[in-house]
């Protein structure tokens, strides 16, 4: 803190050709828009002509960031709404802790925590609050959901699911139940299939309490089962969906003996080490690959090591598994990679493996959704994702904060280091979306928490990663002079961060879709949220009490509660946009819903509403 400020403005004002004065930023605003004849400044303002921008951050520290996107995302579609459902259901739960939680991902907000340029002490720091913050999400849910089931007196074999968005919703949902079998299904839905289980033997001599004192008994085997089954789930709301004891196990998937899948949209195959997509008559040859390349840079940058060459990663085997719902394909490969910088240039490198699966699932949406896992071994060294997308243009729709925004790469001068303090390289910032389109049709590659592309010909190039082991160094390739960070200031040290390399499993989420006509904004946003969409259900079971994190603490309703078996709060029409809808902080009965609308065409909003 500076205590005499007004003292410092005075001292400034004697060397500064211009005239400083303490105030506030609505004053300064007002000052600005009553002045005549300014500059017009048009785009984003990330030309480091002035100063270093950091073009590359977006993906450094990447598993902090696709944590706090993940994070994000559970408040927004699944606490707010949920304590919304609660409150008009005669459950109430104190805004503090929804106050608490996001001002615990606010203390992670800062530019450098966010952006991972910190020091490893501080990348712990902010780990913890995102675990901290999770408990706390994950807290309040179990409190509402565990409520309502109290509520509702259900039985082990009814299971409550929420519907925390504002349609109607019908299709897909997974259910989380404990069961003894798996000679189950449920009412109503033509499919109940495995998505994960985990088994629990038999327990020998567990005991429980009685009014005698205890009693020591055999506890059965029993298994933790997330089950996808087909529901009706009203808008913003909840139902009661109830299993019985079947002849039949549950259906799982079953690896098929091919490598190839399709449905009446998309064909991907893989052939010979390459990935190959089809949609009508388009072919999309060697869709994906990876790529990977030395990371000279620190935790502020990438930069490249001089003499190091990309090299592309090849897939190696296939898998395909079925199940009457979808098709999935699973490619796996490994490569050996120089161990760190040195490595790269060295003669006799010392190589490590480094291991990677990817796998496209075909189902009822029209989104091939994705999963991308990797095993990173390797130091200093950045990794990316190549798509291709047949078009040569170059140019690029990035999906930003409530809006879309047109790229295309800029040609950087041979003497940019003569007018600009870091190379303006032409790496572009995106919030949940991408696209490439031409007249007829668009491709649009939908990532969950990863910020940084780049367009090159007739490829989108996705960051994964880019890991390194240094807070802050002078002279980089892309970023000549002093080192961020201020590392190389007087007084300051060279910071090690180990931490930032990442090293061990690596998993992102992502999807992707080609639409025919013309690019349409709505629908890419809409799609986008979509996506997001959570399954949420509960089931009250006495088998395992400690499936959900506070069940076993959590004490029996004190009063009763008149609680319907099926019920929906609002509906809004599909052509909508709901960007959060939570309970009002400061009206008792009241609740705020935010609309966004990131197209340039006008949204009517209902009265009724």
């Amino acid at each position: 803190m500076i205590l005499n400020f007004d003292q410092v403005v005075e001292k400034l004002n004697k060397y500064s050709k211009f005239h400083n004065i303490i105030s506030d930023y609505p004053s300064y605003v007002e000052v600005i828009k009553n002045k005549k004849e300014l500059p017009e400044y048009k785009g984003e303002l990330r030309q480091p002509v002035y100063s270093r921008v950091h073009r590359s951050i977006g993906s450094v520290r990447t598993k902090m960031k696709i944590e706090n996107f993940k994070l994000e995302q559970k408040i927004l579609k699944r606490v707010e709404p949920l304590l919304l459902i609660a409150e008009r259901n005669g459950i109430h739960i104190s805004k503090g802790l929804l106050r608490r939680l996001w001002k615990k991902i606010l203390q992670n907000q800062a530019h450098d925590s966010i952006g991972g340029c910190v020091s490893d002490n501080v990348a712990e720091d902010i780990f913890h609050r995102i675990k901290e913050a999770n408990e706390i999400a994950d807290g309040i849910e179990n409190l509402i959901v565990k409520r309502m089931a109290d509520a509702l007196k259900l039985k082990s074999n009814e299971v409550l699911v929420f519907n925390t968005t504002t349609e109607n919703y019908s299709g897909s949902k997974i259910v989380h139940v404990v069961a003894d079998s798996k000679k189950i299904h449920f009412k109503g839905s033509p499919y109940n299939i495995i998505e994960k289980e985990v088994y629990f033997p038999e327990r020998k001599n567990a005991y429980r309490m009685i009014a005698t004192g205890f009693e020591y008994f055999d506890e059965p085997a029993y298994y933790e089962l997330d089950i996808k089954i087909n529901v009706n789930v009203p808008a913003l709301g909840y139902t009661v969906v109830e299993f019985e004891k079947n002849n039949e196990k549950l259906e799982t998937a079953i690896e098929i003996d091919k490598t190839e899948i399709s449905n009446n949209k998309y064909k991907l195959s893989f052939k010979d080490g390459h990935l190959n997509l089809i949609v009508g008559d388009r072919q999309y040859l060697d869709f994906v690959h990876l790529i990977d390349s030395a990371n000279d840079g620190d935790t502020y940058d990438y930069s490249p090591l001089e003499g190091d060459t990309e090299l592309s990663l090849k897939f190696e085997t296939a898998k395909v598994y079925k199940d009457s719902l979808q098709e999935t394909l699973v490619v796996y490969g490994k490569a050996q990679l120089p161990k760190n910088l040195k490595d790269r240039l060295s003669e006799k490198p010392e190589m490590e493996e480094i291991s990677y699966e990817i796998s496209f699932s075909l189902g009822e949406s029209q989104i091939v959704e994705g999963t991308l896992k990797i095993h990173n071994t390797v130091y200093s060294h950045r990794m990316r994702l190549a798509i291709n997308v047949l078009d040569k243009s170059e140019k690029s729709i990035a999906q930003i904060q409530n809006g879309f925004i047109e790229n295309t790469p800029d040609v950087i001068p041979p003497d940019w280091s003569e007018t600009m303090v870091e190379k303006p390289v032409n790496l572009e910032i995106f919030d949940k979306s991408f696209s490439v389109a031409e007249n007829d049709h668009y491709f649009t590659f939908y990532a969950d928490g990863l910020k940084e592309y780049e367009r090159i010909e007739n490829q989108l190039i996705i960051t994964l990663f880019s890991t390194t082991g240094e807070l802050g160094k002078p002279n980089l390739a892309w970023r000549p002079g002093r080192a961020s960070g201020d590392t190389t200031n007087e007084g300051h040290v060279m910071m090690e961060t180990p931490l930032a390399q990442e090293i061990g499993e690596y998993k992102v989420t992502f999807g992707f879709n080609v639409e025919e006509g013309r690019f349409n904004e709505f629908k890419v946003a809409k799609q986008a949220e979509k996506r997001l969409e959570q399954s949420i259900s509960y089931q009250k079971q006495k088998l395992n009490v400690f499936i959900h994190r506070l069940d076993n603490k959590i004490w029996p309703l004190q009063n009763e509660l008149d609680v319907p078996r099926k019920f929906s709060l609002i509906e809004l029409p599909e052509d909508l946009i709901v960007s959060s809808i939570y309970p009002s902080y400061f009206h008792e009965q009241g609740f705020v819903l935010r609309l966004a609308n990131p197209t340039e065409q006008e949204k009517i909003v209902p009265e009724a509403i």
